[in-house]
């Protein structure tokens, strides 16, 4: 019986992680780039659903060190690390830009006044969602350049027991943006139903509406508001922390809802 529970542990295990990498992987696939093949395709929503935040975290964590590097490399002018949130900018075009798209096919769709603008598989880019991609672009840039180095931690603070776990304010958004972004396609998949034609054209991101359980949603804004939580609270007050996290919520569930209500339903797009 021993031998038999090793043998069966031994071999879940892997399939468990295997599982758990394809994911990821399908979850990238979601606000990537690349074109999902049909492994990727085959990945139950359920998996993306429970990969999405961890994936954010992932990002946060590789942005944080593209930054510092870059920060190292090539410095800062009056007080402006300009490459460094170049960097920044660019990779999160490259790396997740189908989210950007995404926003700028609804400013498409609310300017032409038809839902059917929304569609990310549509080639072409017309007048608004020329502007809107621009502004978007630009406000990140700014958002980037404009957070304060800081501090590490204040004197008698516990948070300066986790070290490099706590970093300085200017790297804390580049953690929690992705985190936050990636989480919020999971609660949006479990506001309202799917839209009609939501999972049609193999997009992966459609398939995804609707599926979300509040279990998932709720287990996957745990960290996000645990780090918004040390992260943006002064003085070992978990308050302001707490407080930004429930803002950052209410907002992405208006969002959410908004957008399910306009759009008869959650889509790729929303």
């Amino acid at each position: 019986m021993e031998r038999t529970d090793q043998a069966t542990g031994s071999t879940t295990q892997p399939a468990a992680m295997i599982r758990g990498l394809r994911g990821v992987w399908a979850a990238w696939a979601s606000i990537g780039p690349m074109r999902p093949g049909p492994a990727i395709r085959d990945v139950p929503a359920a998996h993306v659903l429970w990969a999405l935040p961890w994936l954010g975290l992932v990002m946060g964590i590789a942005g944080t060190g593209l930054f510092a590097a870059a920060w190292r490399i090539y410095g800062e002018h009056a007080q402006l690390r300009l490459v460094p949130a170049l960097a920044i900018l660019l990779a999160d075009c490259l790396l997740s830009g189908r989210l950007l798209m995404a926003g700028v096919r609804t400013a498409e769709a609310i300017a032409c006044r038809d839902r059917r603008q929304a569609d990310l598989s549509r080639s072409g880019i017309c007048a608004a969602g020329a502007v809107a991609a621009a502004v978007l672009v630009v406000a990140m840039y700014g958002l980037l350049l404009a957070v304060p180095t800081g501090v590490e931690w204040w004197p008698s603070d516990w948070r300066w027991y986790l070290h490099r776990l706590y970093p300085r304010p200017v790297f804390r958004p580049l953690i929690l943006m992705p985190l936050w972004a990636c989480w919020s396609m999971v609660l949006a998949a479990g506001v309202g139903p799917a839209a009609a034609g939501a999972g049609e054209g193999g997009d992966p991101a459609g398939r995804l509406a609707g599926r979300a359980t509040p279990r998932q949603i709720f287990v996957g804004l745990i960290p996000a508001a645990v780090l918004s939580a040390i992260y943006c609270s002064r003085d070992g007050n978990l308050v302001i922390g707490l407080a930004v996290s429930l803002v950052v919520f209410v907002a992405a569930y208006a969002t959410a809802m908004a957008a399910a209500l306009t759009w008869r339903g959650q889509n790729a797009t929303t």
